[in-house]
């Protein structure tokens, strides 16, 4: 006898099947907010390397505008999703398939129990010429500490150094239809929305990138 699935039904079964496992790393970890008004890096690298691993640096030659700054030759990230335009008013989105390739591997990483660095973008020019971090779109650090699957979309839960509530409040970026991973709500006030556009790999204790 065969029995039809009512259409919902039908769904909810497939993302039994289908939907990766919830992930929370943040009963293993501790938490510490930044101290000072550029050193979220440095603040999310130190509480990443009790959990065994090292982000990696901003590690390749930039590609897109500006080549350099200041006589200086910019670097991105291994998987570097966006950049501001010319005009810094916009961001760009690159290959489909490298950002594919950066959320396969974030989400190794957090199946292996090791959170991920990632670098945001909220305000368009907001570093002026002489401050520029990197490729000059990165705006903030952050690091993502779980996912879990909510009303229908995934979420990835974030810890933000930028403030001392970053690990009281549950931040999260949500994915989008476009595959964006956004943070409509953040500490900021008013809020700004956090868009990633890095993706940095871990290393091990011997500085060697990790292939999950």
């Amino acid at each position: 006898m065969v029995h039809c699935f009512h259409p919902m039904a039908w769904v909810r079964q497939m993302k039994l099947i289908l939907d990766k496992p919830d992930i929370d790393l943040r009963p293993l970890m501790t938490f510490e907010a930044q101290t000072g008004h550029s050193d979220c890096n440095i603040t999310c690298k130190r509480i990443m390397k009790r959990m065994g691993v090292i982000p990696e640096g901003a590690s390749v030659n930039a590609e897109k505008f500006p080549f350099k700054v200041n006589g200086v030759r910019r670097r991105e990230s291994y998987y570097q999703l966006a950049d501001e335009n010319e005009e810094r008013d916009e961001l760009i989105f690159r290959d489909d398939n490298k950002s594919k390739e950066a959320y396969k591997y974030l989400d190794k990483s957090l199946e292996y129990g090791h959170p991920i660095l990632i670098g945001v973008n909220h305000t368009y020019a907001y570093r002026s010429n002489k401050d520029y971090i990197n490729e000059t779109t990165t705006d903030h650090y952050v690091i993502i500490v779980g996912r879990k699957y909510v009303d229908g979309t995934q979420r990835y839960i974030f810890w933000d150094v930028g403030t001392r509530r970053g690990e009281s409040t549950e931040w999260f970026f949500e994915q989008e239809v476009d595959n964006k991973l956004i943070a409509n709500k953040t500490y900021k006030n008013p809020v700004k929305p956090y868009t990633v556009i890095q993706i940095r790999r871990n290393k091990d204790e011997n500085g060697e990138i990790i292939n999950y």
